[in-house]
């Protein structure tokens, strides 16, 4: 039988079902090793790790799988996401594995099985890889076009209100049938008055870098 490990992994903040997850992911990938007929040496797992924050490399259990990985070995894991969720780590060693032949197995993508044997189980397992990056970074852009939408409309976000504006009295407001307070901004007359200025100097061509000069002359705070 061909030698075969696997990799398992669940995102930092845990819920119970996280922590059970790696069982999970365990026993599907036993399963799959089985039908695939695949002698299974060891299992690595990371938990509370990050695949986006981390590359494979600097987790402690991949570090030790990745210098396990000769070539002819099998590596399975539950779901590409366990292994990767940056583009350019996982191009790394998809690319890596291909030269190699170290043959990756999903035992459990979208519901069937993916393997790196055949060029179209690599064909899919970039477009996955490509799919990977795409969930956090539209959370990322839904979470930022909130900020700026509630910012537009008085709202604090931050400890330290944007430039130009100060806190504002606090407003009670009534939410799922409570009542809270909310943070609100204002104009600050000073900060406006040297954001005019700026504006007024960018538009008759004055460098920002002699701007910027020109404040700390005037010992105009920053923030």
């Amino acid at each position: 039988m061909s030698e075969a490990y696997i990799y398992a992994r669940y995102s930092p903040k845990p819920d119970a079902t996280d922590v059970q997850s790696l069982l999970v992911q365990e026993e599907r990938c036993r399963e799959y090793a089985r039908f695939a007929g695949l002698e299974v040496l060891g299992v690595f797992a990371d938990p509370e790790t990050s695949a986006r924050k981390v590359p494979l490399a600097r987790r402690t259990e991949g570090a030790k799988l990745l210098a396990l990985l000769r070539p002819g070995v099998h590596l399975i894991a539950y779901r590409l996401d366990r292994l990767f969720r940056s583009p350019s780590d996982g191009e790394r060693w998809l690319t890596r594995w291909d030269k190699s032949s170290v043959r990756l197995h999903l035992a459990a993508e979208g519901g069937c099985s993916i393997t790196t044997k055949t060029a179209t189980g690599r064909f899919l397992a970039r477009i996955l890889l490509a799919a990977t990056a795409l969930e956090p970074e539209q959370t990322s852009e839904r979470t930022k076009d909130s900020m700026l939408r509630q910012q537009a409309n008085g709202r604090m976000m931050s400890n330290i209100p944007p430039y130009g504006t100060k806190e504002g009295e606090p407003e009670w407001i009534e939410k799922n049938g409570k009542r809270k307070l909310k943070r609100t901004l204002v104009d600050d007359p000073y900060e406006q008055h040297q954001i005019a200025k700026i504006v007024a100097w960018r538009a008759d061509g004055v460098n920002p870098t002699v701007i910027a000069r020109r404040l700390q002359v005037e010992g105009v705070p920053t923030k």
